[in-house]
């Protein structure tokens, strides 16, 4: 209570308190934590055509389930890197791995107990224009499905025939033919121009 002192004597006036103020802030969200896993990881990986060097201490990490893009110049290494993924670089005399590592789920593909053949079935690339085998257009399709062990005639008939049904209904054959071919792999590696840009200008995985 205030006491005020006045002329006429003295009179006593109450006073309200100050009304309290919260000084509490609720805390900031948690941030979810990034659950994508890594299914690709290339470690200082160099790769030699012969006594060229290609690729120099390539460092990369490819998220499972995500849309990856190579972009850069005509010759900057980009297909060279991709082949390096299911191994087909294998087919290229003296091109090699020369030094690091790539994984995919793990796995050390450059491994020597490595099935290459099995590798391939996962890791599928899809080109932008076709190159098929010196067989028919039946046997090319059938391929993958020969090599995985199938021998269901019918089976085999039923792929062929959608994947070439595929392509009268004017849809590009490379997923249907290629899937046939490799097996349905799990990975795939598709080549594929943008508009632009040259073929080989822009890469997916």
């Amino acid at each position: 209570m205030d006491v005020v002192r006045t002329d006429s004597g003295t009179a006593a006036t109450a006073t309200t308190p100050p009304a309290a103020t919260s000084t509490y802030e609720s805390p900031p969200a948690a941030s979810s934590p990034d659950t994508t896993r890594t299914i690709l990881d290339v470690n200082s990986v160099d790769f030699h055509y012969g006594r060229s060097k290609a690729l120099h201490g390539i460092n990369l990490k490819i998220p499972e389930k995500k849309v990856t893009a190579f972009i850069g110049p005509s010759g900057c290494g980009k297909s060279t890197l991709l082949r390096c993924f299911n191994r087909m670089n294998d087919l290229i005399d003296n091109a090699r791995v020369s030094s690091g590592e790539i994984r995919i789920d793990g796995m050390d593909i450059n491994a020597p107990e490595v099935d290459v053949i099995e590798l391939r079935k996962r890791v599928g690339m899809v080109f932008q224009k076709s190159n098929p085998f010196p067989k028919s257009i039946y046997e090319n399709i059938a391929y993958g499905l020969r090599i995985a062990g199938v021998r269901d005639k019918r089976q085999i008939d039923e792929t062929v025939e959608s994947s070439l049904r595929g392509r009268r209904c004017g849809r590009r054959p490379r997923t249907g033919s290629t899937k046939a071919l490799w097996g349905s792999p799990v990975d795939n590696s598709s080549v594929s121009a943008s508009p632009g840009r040259s073929p080989s200008s822009r890469k997916w995985f």
